[in-house]
């Protein structure tokens, strides 16, 4: 019998081809689909996969919304008491999704210590749609798979919107050829936000900048007589979920820090620590903490003003390095013993970096970081130059190929000023790969002058 002329096998003959035509059409179209997930999450993961599988170990991490993500600088962490730190959140996450994140990353690798933002606002379910799109975006980077969408789903009370996640979920898997594919950032930052580095994007301004009024500032900042009670969570969904999550990772052992991040109004997180009672009963206090920044004690002693706020709930860049110096020591009595930081640099007339880190991963903005104690005043004027040399036959990937290298300068007067030190934060301008570079110069000069002297702080390795 000739199989050609039976329909039954030409049914099946062609449903085979079309299937497989659907399954061709679909690889190729995934190219062309930009993945619905958070890229800055996603390169975040990334960082932590390849890291760890490096013998990496990253001594916190930092999660949640960006009332923690633009609050503490993890390279300026490190300068400070050699803690290494990654953030790992989405922007406006919310504590349902965060702890999802948590579990994803707690996967890969066991922190000493795992910081959760626990702000009112983090504590609410998604209402509108622009909230639930961040959220959805922040829950596709983790890779999620059916059995984490069927949670999320039981969780979720029905009369919200869980069809934006389910919606998001779908088109996921259309790009996930695409996905792997990423190893730099391509989307362009918000303008409402610096460059960053190890998941942490500083606000670029302040109110410092804008038009708010001195008495204003004054009556906000210390002000502690709330008018109305500020609901923490808007049903028990997320306040069960997360206790379910506290005691099951206490059982682990990993401490946990609740933070209730620094805020300009600071009544809308009055409760906090009652709620932080209620959720953390029959669990082990040593394990499961309360960092709360919202105190009149703690806000007399950063007395911050606009230059350290771009929004009532955001810190600017500088307020962020001042937090990260404040709260260094309470870090560094969770951790433990540390790491030795890179020694310090000696230049002439009497400059010293009392350390820096060189954040050099491909897969972030590369950027040097500095803290010095103190800075002669001499070289207020001089210019700080940065060099980065490609290895031998590389020299064609230089910016400039009439240079020996890519250079990178910033005026020494442009460094932060904190509260014990100043800050530098260079980024770096290269488009040299980790791989590619031989070697990295630091030092200072001054036009009709002497340069400093120059220091390696980079070699690469054989």
């Amino acid at each position: 019998m000739d199989l050609r002329k039976n329909p039954s096998f030409i049914f099946s003959f062609k449903l085979v081809v079309f299937i497989l035509l659907i399954v061709l059409i679909s690889y190729f179209i995934s190219d062309f689909i930009v993945p619905k997930s958070d890229e800055r999450l996603d390169v975040s993961f990334k960082e932590l996969r390849n890291e760890t599988k490096d013998g990496t170990n990253y001594d916190v991490l930092f999660f949640s919304n960006s009332h923690v993500f633009t609050a503490i600088d993890p390279l300026l962490l490190e300068n400070l008491t050699g803690i290494k730190s990654l953030h790992l959140g989405s922007s406006a996450q919310r504590t349902l999704f965060t702890i999802e994140t948590i579990k994803a990353a707690l996967e890969i690798h066991k922190p000493k210590v795992v910081v959760l933002d626990f702000s009112q606002n983090a504590t609410f379910i998604p209402k509108e749609e622009e909230v639930w799109s961040f959220n959805t975006k922040g829950f596709l980077s983790i890779e999620p798979n059916l059995s984490k969408l069927r949670t999320m789903l039981e969780v979720i009370p029905h009369a919200e919107k869980p069809d934006y996640l389910i919606n998001g979920f779908s088109g996921y898997f259309y790009a996930l050829n695409n996905l792997n594919k990423w190893k730099n950032y391509t989307t362009k930052e918000p303008e409402a936000f610096s460059r960053g580095y190890l998941g942490f994007r500083p606000a670029a301004s302040s109110l410092y900048e804008k038009d708010t009024s001195h008495a204003t500032w004054n009556d906000a900042y210390m002000n502690f007589n709330c008018n109305k009670e500020y609901k923490f969570f808007d049903d028990n969904v997320t306040k069960d979920y997360l206790i379910e999550f506290l005691k099951e990772y206490d059982e682990i052992g990993v401490k946990i820090v609740l933070v209730s991040s620094l805020k300009l109004y600071s009544c809308t997180e009055a409760n906090v620590v009652k709620e932080f009672s209620e959720i953390t009963e029959g669990t082990n206090k040593e394990n499961i903490k309360l960092l709360n920044l919202n105190t009149p004690k703690v806000k007399k002693e950063l007395n911050f003003n606009r230059r350290h706020y771009a929004n009532s709930t955001h810190l600017s860049k500088f307020g962020a390095f001042e937090l990260t110096e404040y709260l260094a020591p309470y870090f560094s009595s969770l951790v433990g013993n540390i790491r030795n930081q890179n020694s310090c640099l000696k230049y002439r007339k009497g400059l010293n970096i009392h350390s820096f880190q060189l954040q050099l991963d491909d897969y972030f903005n590369k950027v040097l970081h500095l803290y010095f104690d103190s800075i002669p005043s001499d070289y207020l004027e001089y210019n700080t130059v940065i060099n980065v040399y490609p290895k031998p036959g590389l020299e064609y990937k230089l910016m400039n190929q009439d240079k020996k290298s890519d250079n990178t300068y910033m005026e020494v007067k442009d460094f932060k000023k904190i509260r014990k030190g100043f800050v530098a934060d260079i980024y770096l301008d290269t488009k040299l790969m980790n791989d590619e570079i031989e070697k990295i110069d630091l030092w200072f000069y001054k036009p009709n002058s002497f340069g400093s002297g120059r220091h390696t702080i980079y070699i690469a390795k054989d």
